[in-house]
């Protein structure tokens, strides 16, 4: 199992790679924004020179089939280690297993997000995604059972012998990573905050701090 940190925070990218917990990046439109970010190409070229190698996945939006292949020419020319963010399905329900199959097709490799169940991946993993990302707490807002979706997706994955890799994202606490560790997903997406309190525990701290006062 892997952390990729959700972040485009350049501070916290580098922290948490350089502990070596963090084995890739993730972001989107929504957390590049939060950071004020306004040259996004430019800003995913810092990101990649500082992860050395790692897959940074980059959401391509809008996600629309016409601008989809461009957009990813343009993120894939900074470097062969971008990967691209593709959602399983556009706001007006139109699916996105096209663009992900022609992307595939072109060696790009792909990170389907936004799945919201085990059959929405086994689609886009079909059509040649190399991450399918299950949107984890959101997954628990709507009532489903995460670990058994991700049991149910990896299973499939695995009788298939593919290569795809499930991610669990949308991690707004430990809890969640806590409550589908069992269910086995291959990497974690999780915020800065969050890996922070992932090594974090109070009774840790007690028992350092006992060891230290004798």
């Amino acid at each position: 199992m892997k952390f990729f940190v959700d972040s485009a925070d350049l501070g916290q990218i580098q922290r948490w790679v350089g502990c070596g917990v963090a084995s890739g990046v993730t972001t989107n439109p929504t957390i590049l924004a939060k950071h004020g970010v306004k040259d996004i190409i430019g800003h995913v070229g810092q990101i990649i020179e500082a992860v050395e190698g790692l897959p940074v996945s980059i959401q391509v939006s809008p996600a629309t089939p016409e601008s989809i292949l461009s957009t990813a020419q343009k993120y894939r020319a900074l470097g062969e280690s971008v990967v691209i963010k593709v959602p399983v399905v556009r706001p007006d329900g139109e699916p996105m297993l096209a663009s992900i199959h022609e992307l595939t097709d072109r060696g790009v490799p792909v990170n389907a997000t936004c799945c919201m169940s085990a059959v929405q991946g086994i689609m886009a993993a079909s059509a040649g995604a190399r991450y399918v990302s299950l949107m984890g707490d959101r997954i628990a807002d709507e009532g489903s059972d995460l670990a058994q979706q991700v049991l149910l997706l990896r299973e499939w994955i695995e009788d298939t012998e593919l290569d795809t890799e499930v991610i669990i994202g949308s991690v707004r606490s430990p809890g969640t990573v806590y409550r589908s560790l069992a269910a086995r997903p291959h990497i974690y997406t999780v915020p800065p905050e969050v890996l922070a309190k992932c090594a974090d525990h109070s009774y840790a701290r007690r028992t350092v701090a006992e060891m230290e006062s004798t």
